[in-house]
């Protein structure tokens, strides 16, 4: 599949930044078209300054920005094309909607932007106008000023302005940061359905590692202005290539003591392929029966939680204290000692060690 958006060396640097750091340090990846691509990073790694500088909202300081094959960014030519010219559609986390327009003319307003071959009649600008309504469900709040809407009717309402010129590609930048945490949920699968539908691209920038996971067919995650690792979902979450993407993507306790990790039956602790091991908490085994084989620790639970759908008890092991989820109720007791086990495919080695790498 062809790629929509190439991205390459990438830098940007702010004036009066002086330290070797950049905001953005030579980014260099591509979103294939009708991907859902998520970039994902705590505060202040980069990822809404690359989102920025993809729109044309932000130049970058260095680099080449390619849209369907086409520069719209490159430093060594000059080339800088504004955000209209650019082909694209951007939700951004306030929503932006103009509050003394109506739903329909919020809607209509990008319309009246389209030049040359793309410029629309009246009666073409009114027919696009009703097909997002439709698709967001915004016909009963057509004639509604912007400003009377609910966030989540906001949200629609903000997708629909960017998707009625049929962008190539759409920027979403933590456009579901702003709602409580039920509508996030679903808007969440509301977001999904739509980009199945409509086949589109889309590029979100988020720091919820649940939303990215959910919802990307790709992710790539950043830290201070780097990336640290792009692949699918499962890839990442499984086989992180760094502690970083391992500790940022879901819980996880990374321990050193691989003879701990040996008798709770990890097989490969004796070995020294990685310089720590990762074990999330849904990964251990418990059990209150005392076991008949080799592989399971003592453990004394500490704390229990009730999390809706399951527990999460936080144990002392070994000398290690870390989270356990529990599916079921097992009556775990504070104070009360129940069996461990971890399975090997169950382990995550992180890193090498300098034995490994001589």
């Amino acid at each position: 599949m062809s790629a929509i958006l190439k991205v390459s060396d990438v830098c940007k640097r702010f004036a009066g930044q002086h330290s070797q750091q950049a905001a953005v340090d030579k980014a260099s990846f591509e979103v294939s078209e009708g991907e859902f691509f998520a970039v994902l990073g705590p505060s202040g790694c980069g990822k809404t300054t690359l989102l920025r500088m993809i729109s044309g909202l932000e130049r970058p300081t260095s680099g080449q920005i390619k849209i369907s094959g086409s520069p719209v960014y490159d430093s060594e030519s000059g080339v800088d094309l504004p955000p209209n010219a650019r082909g694209l559609g951007m939700v951004f986390q306030s929503f932006a909607v103009w509050p003394h327009m109506t739903v329909a003319q919020n809607i209509h307003f990008p319309l009246e932007s389209l030049k040359g071959t793309e410029s629309l009649s009246k009666r073409q600008r009114s027919e696009r106008v009703g097909e997002m309504l439709t698709l967001l469900s915004l016909e009963d709040l057509r004639d509604r000023p912007a400003a009377l809407l609910s966030g989540g009717q906001k949200q629609r309402l903000a997708l629909a302005r960017a998707l009625v010129t049929k962008p190539k590609l759409l920027l979403l930048d933590e456009p579901l940061s702003n709602l409580d945490a039920e509508l996030r949920i679903r808007l969440r699968r509301d977001l999904k359905l739509l980009q199945t539908e409509l086949k589109l691209t889309f590029l979100l920038v988020t720091h919820d590692q649940e939303e990215a996971l959910s919802l990307s067919d790709r992710m790539m995650v950043m830290r201070e202005g780097r990336i640290e690792q792009i692949g699918t979902p499962e890839e990442l979450y499984h086989q992180p290539a760094s502690e970083f993407v391992a500790s940022f993507l879901g819980q996880g306790k990374v321990f050193d003591n691989k003879t701990f990790l040996s008798a709770a039956g990890y097989k490969g602790a004796g070995s020294f392929d990685a310089s720590g091991f990762m074990v999330r908490p849904e990964s251990w085994v418990i059990s209150e029966m005392a076991p008949t084989t080799d592989g399971w620790v003592k453990a004394e639970v500490l704390t229990v939680d009730f999390l809706g759908g399951y527990y999460h008890a936080t144990v002392r092991a070994g000398g290690e204290i870390f989270q356990v989820k529990v599916s079921k109720n097992l009556n775990l007791a504070v104070g009360k000692s129940y069996w461990l086990s971890v399975s090997s495919n169950q382990v995550i080695p992180l890193g090498e060690t300098k034995e490994a790498t001589q």
